[in-house]
């Protein structure tokens, strides 16, 4: 996989400023929230994000901040992960990148009230390697600090 903003992403913004779709149209996509998930270098392949629900692992909120002199996003927030029931990566395993993933609505139909989820079925946005390979052992919680996600389109 490329590192770097996604196909999708790319799509949507040309979308924006030359295709059919107004920005409105394409704003009203891809505007909610935004969730970190981690990747695993198992070596044969591509990395592959860890499998949501198990071992304890979610994908964690994140916040940008447009950079605006230097036109580049930052994550404002730590970006915090649930506290691992058991090694998401051990051994030989390591995490070695991050995706920025889309978030969508889902209603609970007795309540009726609506709530952001991140699930296997969310848009993949960006796919970035980690400045260091990590073990996620049983009991850490893996948190990465402001600043330390930057993106920029070049």
């Amino acid at each position: 996989m490329e590192k770097g903003f996604t196909g999708t992403l790319k799509y949507n913004i040309f979308q924006a400023f030359f295709g059919s779709e107004t920005a409105v149209d394409v704003l009203e996509k891809c505007c909610c929230p935004l969730y970190v998930g981690l990747f695993v270098d198992q070596g044969e392949t591509d990395p592959v994000e860890l499998i949501i629900g198990r071992n304890g692992y979610q994908r964690a909120l994140v916040v940008f901040d447009m950079q605006s002199q230097n036109d580049y996003v930052v994550n404002s927030n730590s970006v915090t992960f649930e506290k691992a029931e058991a090694d998401w990566a051990s051994g030989m395993t390591h995490v070695t990148h991050i995706g920025i993933f889309s978030s969508h609505k889902v209603s609970d139909i007795e309540s009726g009230e609506e709530s952001w989820v991140s699930d296997e079925d969310d848009e993949l946005w960006a796919f970035l390697p980690l400045s260091e390979a990590e073990q996620i052992k049983t009991g850490e919680i893996f948190q990465l600090n402001p600043m330390s996600i930057k993106m920029q389109l070049v």
